[in-house]
């Protein structure tokens, strides 16, 4: 759980640290930590450069720089460089959360873990989304701990779809007024982490083909691929890859300020409402006059 110990926690882990942030009540998070999380925690249980931290933070209180609107997020913090994290594009989140019918959920998943080693250690990162996890959960207490809160939270989902109260109340609007009393800060730190993942984070597809190939051919060993032929093959995908996460990157100032706009329009509005009650105001009339001049700022 973050506390006021969090950014020590962050100081005092083994190397880099990836963290995800998470709400034991949010069912995104339920999904992502049984589906996606397990698995990169345990492709990276074996590299001692990376602690990976699983930690609640329901009520977003994160400090800066680890400030963040949006449940689950994820974070990298170079072991150098603790206090300037590198935030992981949201706008790739909600297309994971979202899905697709086109393409089995078990390759969704398996892309995005795939995504988020990338993310942690560049090419490498392919190479550990293919190779082997030889580590028992059981005997290691970091993969056990992630194990719990990812098959608590599955068991949780399950019982939330099995209820029609709780997926008829899902249907109704609702103002996250938590994220709407956010500061304008919150939305430069998020824009500034989106530009270093577009600066730092999003790696040369040619040095991702290349780390595929190699790894392909290893693990085909006799069967006539060549790492040159691989490379070809392999190389249109992960251009395709880069474009969309340079276009995520870039997405994440735009989406953010918009929605950020709109959240603090309406803060506006219910605090304006409230404090000249019986004059005739509205929410939804204060908030549409509220909305251009905060949009104008961000």
């Amino acid at each position: 759980m973050v506390d006021g110990q969090f950014m020590r926690a962050i100081a005092d882990a083994p190397g880099n640290a990836l963290v995800l942030l998470y709400s034991p009540t949010c069912p995104d998070c339920e999904w992502l930590t049984e589906k996606v999380w397990k698995t990169v925690a345990a492709k990276l249980k074996g590299d001692p450069d990376v602690s990976v931290m699983t930690m609640a933070d329901p009520g977003f209180a994160a400090p800066k720089p680890f400030e963040h609107w949006q449940n689950p997020a994820v974070f990298w913090a170079a072991k150098d460089h603790k206090t300037e994290p590198i935030f992981f594009p949201w706008p790739r989140i909600q297309e994971y959360l979202k899905g697709t019918a086109e393409r089995p959920q078990e390759q969704q998943d398996s892309e995005f873990a795939e995504d988020l080693l990338v993310f942690a250690k560049g090419a490498v990162g392919i190479r550990l989304f293919n190779a082997s996890v030889h580590v028992d959960a059981k005997e290691d207490k970091a993969l056990r701990d992630v194990d719990d809160v990812a098959d608590k939270g599955w068991a949780v989902l399950q019982g939330k779809w099995a209820d029609k109260n709780y997926q008829a109340a899902q249907n109704q609007p609702a103002v996250d007024k938590a994220a709407a009393a956010a500061p304008k800060a919150a939305t430069a730190s998020l824009v500034v982490s989106a530009q270093a993942v577009q600066t730092h984070a999003v790696q040369d597809p040619h040095q991702l083909s290349m780390a595929y190939a190699e790894q392909f051919v290893k693990t085909h060993a006799g069967k006539g691929y060549t790492v040159k032929g691989v490379y070809k093959y392999a190389l249109p995908y992960y251009e395709k890859k880069h474009a969309a996460l340079i276009a995520s990157a870039q997405a994440v100032k735009t989406s953010v300020m918009q929605q950020h706009a709109r959240k603090l329009a309406m803060a506006y509005a219910e605090e304006f409402v409230r404090t000249n009650a019986g004059k005739g105001y509205t929410v939804d009339g204060v908030y549409k006059y509220a909305l251009p001049y905060y949009e104008k700022k961000m």
